[in-house]
């Protein structure tokens, strides 16, 4: 698993942070949160577009996943933010693998963020 925040320059608060975990058959799991008082401001989506062009490039991966809540709306907006495609829901309101609860799943094509 890699784990990585972004921080603010002026005084390194936390802003957002994003995670990704190798899945089998050359896939990865995403994770994100935004920091509340920067919810809303793109950063998120922007470290995302970087994990999955890292992920995509350097790990060779083919696919990413998010699952994420049916009802956390805004999560599910963030997730469709990337440069990246949706393929669409892969398992949507599937019960998640860790706690039996209800997700939503997007995956997102592998190609080169646009510049």
């Amino acid at each position: 698993m890699a784990r990585f925040a972004v921080v603010a320059a002026a005084d390194q608060s936390l802003l957002a942070s994003v995670a990704i975990k190798p899945l089998p058959e050359a896939g990865g799991e995403i994770g994100y949160m935004a920091a509340t008082g920067a919810r809303g401001r793109g950063f998120t989506a922007a470290a995302l577009r970087l994990l999955a062009g890292w992920a995509f490039a350097a790990l060779r991966m083919e696919r990413l996943e998010a699952l994420i809540q049916p009802a956390n709306e805004a999560s599910i907006r963030t997730a469709e933010r990337p440069a990246f495609p949706p393929m669409g829901p892969a398992a949507s309101a599937a019960p998640s693998r860790a706690s039996g609860t209800p997700t939503w799943s997007t995956c997102f094509r592998a190609r080169a963020p646009s510049r």
